[in-house]
């Protein structure tokens, strides 16, 4: 309780080395959590006058005790404000570490709980962060990589909360974020590792997160033209990302998320904005590029997210001619072209499932056929002969 900076700094310390060591303390940090030691943190950040060591020193004391898991997050709501002012000042100062730290507190607050946080906090945080992203867009990341990802993941959370609909210009506040994190991820990937990877994946669940908060506001104010925005943004940016470099993306989880973002638009948007959609990833080889990602990444939910895209992308592209039971099949088809050949091989005559998988192969290379897509080499023996046996059955 000392008011000397240099006994709180080092107390600070010493925490964080008692909470940094390999023995197992969880239950000793639950109990200084109850016993109120993040209060008393939380009042030395706030008249800590921005010095940076106690500034530095009291955050990573403070993401040392978020280990305590529910006992720390039912008082964080206490320091939020606190936090939240302390990221400004750090954002304007060289402690780029201590940024990430900051963040990431603020992301455990606003998901654990999101009803403490008042619609002025969100709109100052919101702001806060756009802002910080608004300088980065397009000059390469000089964010460092972890304090990009926590801003996405704080936005991201931002936008659960309830209070989020009624901050001041919100659209534009969330327009101008996701630009500008998509801006700032696709830049990076000119030298790609393993790190920028990352970024852009934390990049598209925002991109992801803020589509959904589009729709739901969309329903209530019809003339809210946030969503068409972010297809716009999907097809300028994520589109070409992943034809550009779909090659040397060495993160499944980065490719997944691509997978679903696309998958839930296309599902979830409007006839129009989904078919605009379907019609520029069928431009973009997006039937190819499918089969070589499962071949890249041959987990199951790669392949359950590939399949299911390609299900969607024939649904809007097809025209009506395809029924309903033929593209329940797609899900079901191997995830190598040259299986769905050996599959239009196989003698359907008395098996009925067999007839409608092949019916579901032919509506996938025929689709992207006429996309310009060429799958497989359609002039060969195995398509040819099946072609010729099913295709006054499908059409």
């Amino acid at each position: 309780m000392s008011s000397d900076s240099e006994v709180q700094i080092t107390a600070l310390q010493l925490l964080c080395h008692m909470c940094a060591v390999e023995a197992d303390i969880k239950n000793e940090v639950q109990i200084l959590v109850e016993e109120g030691i993040t209060d008393y943190i939380f009042e030395v950040l706030r008249t800590s006058k921005n010095a940076e060591s106690l500034v530095a020193w009291s955050v990573r004391a403070l993401r040392f005790l978020s280990g305590a898991g529910i006992v720390f997050v039912q008082r964080f709501p206490i320091g939020f404000e606190t936090v939240t002012r302390t990221l400004d000042f750090l954002f304007g100062s060289a402690l780029f570490t201590v940024q990430s730290d900051a963040l990431m507190l603020i992301a455990t607050g606003l998901s654990n709980c999101p009803g403490a946080v008042s619609p002025s906090q969100a709109e100052r945080l919101m702001s806060l962060l756009t802002d910080k992203l608004k300088q980065n867009a397009g000059e390469g990341l000089n964010l460092m990589h972890d304090t990009f990802n926590s801003i996405c993941e704080v936005l991201t959370a931002l936008l659960r909360l309830p209070c989020i609909s009624s901050i001041h210009d919100v659209t534009s506040l969330v327009e101008t974020a996701a630009e500008s994190a998509m801006t700032t991820a696709v830049s990076n990937l000119a030298n790609a590792n393993d790190s920028k990877e990352r970024s852009l994946k934390y990049a598209i669940d925002f991109l992801k997160e803020a589509f959904k908060f589009s729709l739901e506001f969309n329903s209530r104010l019809p003339c809210c033209n946030l969503t068409e925005m972010l297809l716009e943004l999907c097809g300028v940016h994520l589109v070409p990302i992943f034809k550009n470099y779909s090659e040397s993306l060495i993160d499944e989880d980065t490719v997944l998320a691509i997978f679903e973002t696309f998958r839930f638009i296309l599902e979830e948007a409007s006839a129009v904005g989904s078919t605009r959609l379907a019609e520029k990833l069928a431009a973009a080889s997006w039937f190819s590029l499918s089969f070589s990602c499962v071949a890249e990444f041959p987990g199951q939910r790669m392949k359950e997210n590939a399949l299911i895209l390609l299900q969607n992308l024939v649904e809007k592209l097809d025209g009506g001619h395809v029924e309903e039971i033929v593209k329940e099949y797609i899900i079901q088809l191997p995830a190598d072209s040259q299986d769905l050949l050996f599959l239009l091989e196989q003698s359907s005559l008395d098996n009925f499932e067999v007839m409608l998988a092949q019916f579901a192969t032919i509506s996938i290379l025929y689709t992207s056929q006429l996309c310009g897509d060429r799958l497989v080499n359609f002039c060969s023996p195995h398509f040819s002969s099946a072609w010729s046996r099913e295709q006054n059955l499908i059409f």
